[in-house]
């Protein structure tokens, strides 16, 4: 085996890396200190252990880097992405924005900003200087104000506005000029006093727009070419539980009020979407725990790969692989606090990030959807959130909008994931050799980071080196490959001990057969 491959196994962890400060062994140092300069007295104890109290229930841990091992607990590990600029109305002169609600970036870096609360959308250009500024749009009938917009995206030159008050979908070019008008779609689905509330937009490659609507249960809306209503799309399906099937049941007896309260509470509609360069259509919602994103082809259909797919919680585990938000337990309000996803990107390479508006916090995975890191949090420093609404990606930067501080701060990569993502691409192009001394950068900042011993352990696997594979795929909880690994190692072991193996067979052989025949006349004496 060789030794130099070998180096960020576990058994090596404990020399690699000193043990991880855990909070409350800060809290513990910190109020040692407390009480050995000032506090002799009962009373700053107690001022003392009330106020690392509060400070441990809010969530110190959730506050730095962590990562998940292989069982599912969550462990230090550096920053990912820390906040660089700050984006402010006011600083950039055009008043403050209120309850920005949708962010997009187009093919130039500019960024697209849905001021909902103050009835606009801000284009600022990728300097961060402001180009325009749309509140009133013009059409055949004369100018139409924007009313609360949340949805924004650009395509071919126009502008796709989501004007949530006003109930319709605008597209207008550069003179703000409405060119496609897309408004309530007529379906036998949907009945006349239902309110058509469209929040988020996307458009592909041909033109068909895609939209996103509050309190529609049916899947996205698809409007052709031809801004014609064509189909719900990609409907998000109710898993069959216990639950589901009780609240069938009790169904027919509740009044049609209680019916609908009912379906908001089982259904499930898409909170957001996403386009990626292959023009397939991603989904997330907001209103599940387990399977928010969906990856839907051209017939609708959810062709995302989860990351239980292969069974990989071989050796583990209290990971919830199908879990897509934030696993890290938060009780900063007396209960458990879970994730809400609202917003989701997928770039180039096929990073998947995902914004927990609930708990302020990013959440990335790579390609084969395995977690690759977290950042962010709640709170009013820079970098932290309050009210996490929209998520976009600008260059190698993310950019965050912050609904109640009315920001948008743009997080920019540490050298650690860049390192990451550098592993990650020349692992997927086949330069098995740069990726591994790579990875091993990563293991050396974060031994426990499972991505690096998959990869390492696939090269090993294509280079032959089965036994090794076996060891680096078992630390990445990866069970396929490891079956695979050992069926080839015990080919191997077979292969090149036959000459001494078959003899030892047959003597093994010879000797049960006289054995049996020995036992045989003993029985019969």
């Amino acid at each position: 085996m060789n030794q130099s491959r070998l180096t960020g196994l576990s058994g090596d962890l404990a020399e690699k890396s000193p043990a991880p400060i855990q909070p409350l062994d800060f809290i513990i140092a910190y109020l040692g200190l407390l009480a050995g300069e000032g506090g002799k007295t009962v009373y700053k104890r107690i001022v003392c252990l009330l106020a690392a109290a509060v400070f441990f229930m809010t969530g110190l841990k959730a506050s730095a880097g962590y990562y998940y091992d292989r069982r599912g607990r969550s462990v230090a590990a550096p920053d990912t992405y820390v906040a660089g600029g700050l984006l402010d109305g006011n600083t950039l002169g055009i008043g403050s924005f209120d309850a920005i609600g949708d962010l997009y970036v187009d093919g130039e870096e500019a960024l697209y900003i849905a001021d909902t609360g103050n009835d606009r959308v801000v284009v600022l250009s990728a300097d961060d200087t402001v180009r325009r500024v749309v509140e009133t749009v013009e059409t055949d009938e004369g100018p139409v104000p924007l009313n609360a917009p949340e949805g924004v995206f650009y395509h071919n030159g126009l502008l796709y506005i989501c004007n949530t008050g006003g109930g319709e979908v605008l597209a207008v070019d550069a003179d703000n000029r409405v060119v496609r008008r897309l408004g309530k779609p007529e379906s036998a689905s949907l009945s006349e006093e239902a309110v058509f509330k469209p929040s988020k937009v996307a458009v592909n490659a041909s033109g068909a727009v895609f939209v996103a609507a509050s309190g529609i249960y049916l899947g996205l809306l698809q409007y052709g070419t031809d801004d014609v209503f064509a189909n719900f799309f990609g409907a998000a399906k109710v898993e069959v539980t216990p639950d589901v099937v009780l609240a069938a049941m009790w169904k027919s007896l509740f009044t049609d009020a209680q019916r609908e309260s009912l379906k908001r509470e089982i259904s499930t509609e898409y909170a957001n979407l996403f386009i990626d360069s292959e023009d397939f259509v991603f989904t997330v919602t907001s209103t599940v725990n387990e399977k928010q994103v969906s990856r839907l082809n051209a017939a609708g259909e959810n062709i995302l790969k989860y990351p239980g797919y292969d069974d990989a919680s071989l050796f583990t585990s209290g990971y919830n692989r199908n879990n897509f938000g934030d696993q890290e337990f938060d009780y900063s309000k007396g209960y458990k606090i879970v994730s809400q996803l609202t917003d989701l990107h997928v770039d180039a390479e096929g990073i998947l990030t995902v914004l927990d508006s609930r708990r302020g916090k990013v959440l990335q995975f790579d390609s084969e959807l395995n977690p690759i890191g977290v950042f962010g949090g709640t709170g009013d420093q820079r970098g932290f959130f309050r009210g996490a609404a929209a998520l976009e990606k600008q260059g190698e930067a993310y950019l965050i909008a912050d609904g109640d501080k009315n920001t948008i701060t743009r997080m920019v990569p540490t050298g650690y994931i860049r390192t990451v993502r550098e592993a990650l691409a020349g692992y997927r192009q086949g330069e098995y050799a740069r990726s591994e001394e790579l990875w091993n950068e990563v293991l050396a900042s974060n031994p426990h980071f499972t991505v690096a011993y998959r990869s390492i352990g696939r090269a090993l696997l294509a280079d032959g080196d089965c036994r090794a594979a076996m060891e680096y795929l078992r630390e990445g909880d990866d069970r396929y490959y490891y079956s695979l690994a050992l069926q080839e190692y015990r080919r191997d072991f077979i292969r090149n001990n036959l000459l001494w193996l078959l003899p030892a067979m047959l003597a093994v052989l010879a000797g049960l057969v006289v054995g049996w025949r020995r036992l045989k006349r003993w029985l019969q004496s």
